[in-house]
């Protein structure tokens, strides 16, 4: 019996900057793996913050926006199950790696970035 040809997984990274700073635009990658491999995309963005918090999100075809994982300024790694994030805080770079991808890992997956206020900050 022959099996059917590979599931692919279709990843587009799409930025949402929350607030009034700069966001580089470009264009936008699709990317195609198959069922148990790794994938990993990316975000550049530019903040005046001094301290902020970035999210990853995806949204299936389904339309709904689902939260991935989060990460704050002040860290470099993050992991949560199958994602782990990366942040290089020198180039505002923020890497989302998807480990074991299944079909319903195929999104659009965003990035946001949002000042933090911690306690007794304005």
């Amino acid at each position: 019996m022959q099996s059917g040809p590979p599931a692919l997984l279709c990843t587009v990274v799409a930025l949402i900057c929350l607030g009034s700073n700069n966001v580089e635009s470009a264009d936008v990658p699709t990317v195609f793996k198959k069922e148990g491999e790794s994938v990993t995309v990316e975000c550049k963005f530019s903040v005046s913050y001094t301290y902020y918090m970035m999210y990853w999100y995806r949204q299936p075809s389904s339309g709904e926006m689902i939260y991935v994982i989060n990460i704050h300024s002040q860290n470099k790694h993050s992991r949560e199950g199958r994602y782990s994030v990366e942040f290089y805080k020198p180039n505002q770079m923020l890497k989302l790696t998807i480990s074991a991808l299944t079909l319903s890992d195929s999104a659009i997956y965003f990035c946001a970035v949002r000042e933090f206020h911690g306690e007794g900050s304005d």
